[in-house]
């Protein structure tokens, strides 16, 4: 059964957010210090048992410690590559319609995969779509509102509009989901420093193009590079 990445709006609205927006710089510094203290709020495998737990209450700074602290993971794989990638898509892309068992199976390779990268926002939004297709639909409210979590702390690290307001992301794929999230489609794509431009169609924003700041991304390339 063909999935579309379809957004679940549980009563949030980010569309305002786009543009003429103040900035939160990225202080990935004191992020990892954060992350790395037990006795901080912000300590990360707290915070990730609390997501895993489908946490509503998560702040929208914890959400920011999530996100771009996940850099410093020893197995941080900017494009997501899981175990589950290949049989995910395999029903992803079923022609035909999902029996009650496919659903199920899909749902346990999903949670399985998020073990493996958790901040895969593509696959977080679907297993959503496919809890309220399956009737568990407060999983569904409560996995909407973690995406749209951080869905918001992308939007908030920038506009977009300039190389220097670039919205950062830590997975290429994140471009496409925000892209999607405002209805706009790209002509073309290209690396201008240490962002990702996209040349966007004519949208409702009057936005020719949107800067990804994708400098953690190309960090991480050379790491793994090197190894």
């Amino acid at each position: 059964m063909k999935l579309k990445l379809v957004l679940l709006l549980i009563s949030i609205t980010l569309s305002h957010s786009l543009i003429g927006q103040e900035s939160k710089e990225i202080q990935y510094d004191q992020i990892y210090l954060s992350i790395s203290d037990e006795s901080s709020d912000f300590y990360y495998p707290k915070l990730l048992e609390r997501m895993f737990q489908l946490d509503t209450l998560l702040t929208d700074e914890e959400y920011h410690h999530l996100y771009y602290g996940y850099v410093f993971n020893e197995s941080y794989d900017p494009y997501g590559e899981t175990s589950q990638n290949d049989e995910l898509e395999k029903l992803d892309n079923s022609e035909d319609e999902w029996t009650e068992e496919q659903m199920h199976r899909y749902i346990s390779l999903a949670n399985k995969s998020l073990v493996e990268f958790p901040i895969d926002l593509r696959l977080i939004n679907m297993l959503a779509y496919c809890y309220k297709l399956n009737g568990q639909e407060e999983k569904c409210n409560q996995l909407s509102i973690i995406f749209h979590g951080f869905l918001r702390t992308i939007i908030n690290s920038g506009d977009g509009v300039t190389s220097e307001t670039a919205f950062h992301v830590i997975s290429t794929s994140h471009e496409y989901v925000l892209m999607m999230m405002f209805e706009m489609s790209f002509v073309s794509q290209s690396l201008i420093d240490e962002c990702d431009y996209l040349e966007l169609k004519e949208n409702e924003y009057s936005v020719e193009g949107l800067y990804f700041n994708v400098s953690k991304i190309l960090e991480r390339n050379l790491e793994l590079m090197k190894k």
